[in-house]
């Protein structure tokens, strides 16, 4: 992308913003063209000793989730998404955000800057920030109350403390903004309120604040462990998605957090306080389901979502193994999902716990139902569904991801259905389909029985026994999966939950959530020690995090000699 110019810029932004663009690119803050340079970039590797990866050096920037939380906790308001609604979506690695450095544009500039500017006029009126005020012009001075208010909220963003020049940058901003103020008549108030504002709109443009940096190492290091703070900010965005707590801070200060001991106590802490948030962003990435809250959910698709993050949540907080999220045995309804499931009972429109076989494992909720629910191949709806679907537990639970079909083989699968009797069961249909062309078998066989298991359920996760009305054509979702038959949903994902790829891929993608490290055969070492059974039972989706956070790994930048 290319770098934009301030000049192109005064067109799009106020006249506040530009001063604050120019300050920041003069200091060195927003150097847009120079940031990989600045921090590094390094590839993922993985050390032969003590089963450690390498953790990835360079440059990430804050999800929109990340942002939003981030600065609700510096301003103390709680913003929700609608304040980045602008800034497009975010690009995802294994089905997490993942957003690697990448030049802005002027669009990226200017909607950061809009961004930045209503967050720093709330600030301005925030008592968690303007935590003094001035009445006069000595106490507007910037050795008083302004460097107070700066330096606290500057540590906070930054996440460790300015450093002396940072501080100095600020200082020289905050008084060209209150000698501006004073020139257009301000009262001392005022003007402090403006200079204040100011600092504040350039702290939330300041890569420092935006990105999450791990440096690179020098051409003579070959391993160094992170700083404190380092270790913390990385803690709390991976548990809380945003800035360290007061709590964390103080014991990066102190350097307790490079402890294992004390690590692994404020990963806890992190998780008891943060429950509800973690379960939802994280498993609302992990299963996909988040994005049934993209645009104007319906409330159904509203009540799926509340559904997988009260079943989710009640297996973390219970530390049960990773088996136990396809096949929990309950899962939580209200009236109207109650209702759209076939569970019959007296529900009202809160949600209750239910025992049930049947529904709320990771693939009988109907949050994942509908989401994979719209068939892959649009020109055959019946066969696509399961094939959708198959793909997707491929992918996400196996670590097996389909590669898109070659050009040409698309024209043989047009052939091959073409000739298939359109008055044949739908599992039928699939095995002729399969039977006809080897190129396809090789996918479907992995893809078919498992989305044929989910056939009792419709698009939208309802149950159903007939795919038509007249009840004519009944649904079959019995068959074969790895050598083993089985029947229903129940069974099949408790065959998925046996395998050994299952258990594997989550250790996986764990690690692609946890370090950011990309899987290729050199990571398996580290995952098969991560995903080590304990006392002859499966780690929790908590223990396999805990064990991440607490391993050299997390805390080490190293490279092979």
């Amino acid at each position: 992308m290319n770098t934009p110019r301030l000049r192109d810029l005064r067109l799009l932004l106020p006249a506040i913003s530009i001063s604050a663009l120019a300050f920041l690119s003069s200091c060195g803050f927003l150097s847009f063209g120079s940031v990989k340079q600045k921090y590094g970039i390094s590839s993922n590797e993985q050390s032969n000793n003590n089963v450690m990866l390498t953790t990835a050096s360079g440059i990430k920037l804050l999800s929109n989730q990340e942002y939003v939380w981030s600065v609700s906790d510096l301003v103390g308001k709680s913003y929700d998404l609608s304040l980045v609604s602008g800034w497009g979506g975010n690009t995802q690695y294994s089905g997490f955000d993942a957003l690697i450095w990448t030049n802005l544009d002027s669009k990226a500039v200017s909607d950061r800057l809009a961004t930045a500017e209503t967050v720093a006029n709330d600030a301005i009126n925030s008592s968690q920030v303007m935590s003094c005020g001035v009445s006069n012009a000595g106490e507007k001075a910037w050795g008083g109350c302004p460097s107070r208010i700066v330096t606290a909220f500057v540590e906070k963003a930054f996440r460790r403390p300015a450093s002396a020049e940072e501080l100095s940058n600020f200082r020289s901003q905050y008084e060209a903004a209150v000698n501006r103020a004073r020139t257009s008549g301000a009262g001392d108030s005022d003007q402090f309120r403006e200079g204040i504002r100011e600092v504040v709109a350039t702290t939330l443009m300041s890569p420092q604040f935006f990105t999450r940096t791990l440096p690179m190492l020098t051409a003579d290091e070959y391993t160094r462990k992170l700083t404190a703070y380092e270790v913390a900010e990385r803690l709390s965005y991976l548990i809380a998605g945003t800035l360290p707590d007061n709590e964390l801070m103080a014991s990066a200060k102190s350097g307790a957090i490079t402890q294992p001991k004390e690590i692994l106590a404020q990963a806890r802490r992190l998780f008891d306080k943060y429950h509800d948030r973690f379960v939802a962003h994280f498993f609302g990435q992990f299963v996909g389901y988040k994005k049934l809250l993209i645009g104007n959910p319906t409330d159904l698709h509203r009540d799926f979502v509340t559904e997988s993050n009260l079943v989710f949540s009640e297996l973390f907080k219970n530390d049960r193994p990773i088996e136990d999220y396809l096949t929990p045995g309950f899962t939580f309804v209200n009236n109207r999902l109650a209702s759209h499931y076939g569970i019959s009972g007296g529900f009202d429109a809160n949600f209750s716990r239910v025992e049930t076989p049947i529904r709320g494992g990771m693939l009988t909720q109907g949050s994942f139902l509908a989401m994979t629910g719209v068939p892959i191949l649009s020109n055959h709806p019946p066969m696509g569904q399961p094939i959708k679907r198959g793909i997707w537990v491929q992918a996400r639970l196996l670590c097996n991801p389909i590669q898109p079909t070659p050009s040409d083989l698309l024209q043989e699968i047009g052939i091959v259905a073409g000739n298939i009797p359109a008055d044949l069961p739908l599992h039928e249909r699939l095995a002729v389909h399969r039977s006809n062309s080897a190129r396809c078998e090789n996918c479907h066989r992995y893809m078919d029985p498992v989305g044929l298991g989910l056939e009792s359920f419709g698009p939208e996760g309802q149950s159903r026994s007939f795919y038509d009305a007249g009840q004519t054509k009944p649904v079959v979702d019995r068959g074969e999966l790895l050598g083993k038959n089985f029947e229903g949903p129940t069974a099949m994902s408790a065959l998925v939950a046996e395998l050994p790829e299952f258990k594997h891929c989550v250790g996986e993608r764990i690690m692609n959530y946890t370090l950011g490290q990309t899987t290729s055969t050199r990571t398996n070492s580290f995952v098969n020690s991560l995903i080590r059974n304990k006392n002859g039972q499966s780690p929790s989706f908590k223990e396999l995090i805990l064990r991440v956070v607490t391993s050299q790994s997390f805390q080490t930048l190293t490279r092979e000699k």
